[in-house]
């Protein structure tokens, strides 16, 4: 977790690539947000500018955490 990686490049690490395609939202920049419900299925993405404790965010993790 604490390693560098790579999300972009053509030797984009498997996770992000994998992540990136599930979703149509490559990473642009640092901080770019996958969130994935507890079945291990993405459910959204979210870019760099939006911050974590965002309203969107937290509306999308209180209905996966009201519906699950």
């Amino acid at each position: 977790m604490f390693g560098k990686t790579r999300v972009v490049s053509p030797q984009a690490n498997a996770l992000f690539d994998d992540l990136a395609q599930r979703t149509g939202a490559r990473p642009k920049w640092n901080f770019h947000k996958y969130l994935i419900d507890r079945r291990g299925e993405v459910v959204k993405s979210f870019g760099s500018s939006v911050e974590p404790d965002s309203q969107p965010v937290i509306t999308e993790i209180e209905r996966l955490l009201a519906s699950e």
